[in-house]
């Protein structure tokens, strides 16, 4: 039985030394079954599996090599115009710095950016207190 309950109960409700107990139960068995000392089971198996190492040195062109360049090339392309295009400047700011949860985190961005040539006059100085994605283009982001 989980974590020696007689019955079902949601994890959350439970009190705190057994939500404890249970994650390291859970961490236990998941170092087991990546140092094969278990062997995994079951239609979810193949998720404690390590991946297949993949040999990068075939010869083989990359299938992704076209979009990886492309991919590049946009990002070059964003930088160049972020240079001399405030809003751009804001735009690709807000999708460097999404996920971030500290102002050191937004200073490394900042110093890449001035590492580009982008005028730290163009990035926005304050930081909002909800994540970027749910900005919307009249937001006030930009100071």
């Amino acid at each position: 039985m989980r974590a020696r309950q007689g019955t079902w109960r949601c994890f959350e409700t439970l009190g705190i030394k057994i939500q404890l107990q249970m994650l390291q139960a859970a961490a236990v068995a998941i170092e087991l079954l990546e140092n094969s000392a278990l062997k995994p089971i079951g239609e979810q198996a193949t998720l404690f599996l390590p991946e297949p190492e993949a040999d990068f040195a075939n010869g083989a062109p990359d299938q992704n090599s076209a979009a990886v360049d492309q991919l590049a090339k946009s990002v070059e392309e964003a930088i160049a115009k972020a240079r001399f295009s405030p809003d751009t400047a804001r735009v690709l700011f807000a999708i460097a710095a999404r996920g971030c949860k500290n102002s050191d985190s937004l200073e490394r961005i900042r110093r890449d950016f001035d590492d580009w040539g982008i005028p730290r006059e163009y990035l926005p100085h304050n930081v909002p207190e909800y994540p970027f994605a749910e900005l919307r283009l009249n937001d006030g982001f930009s100071d």
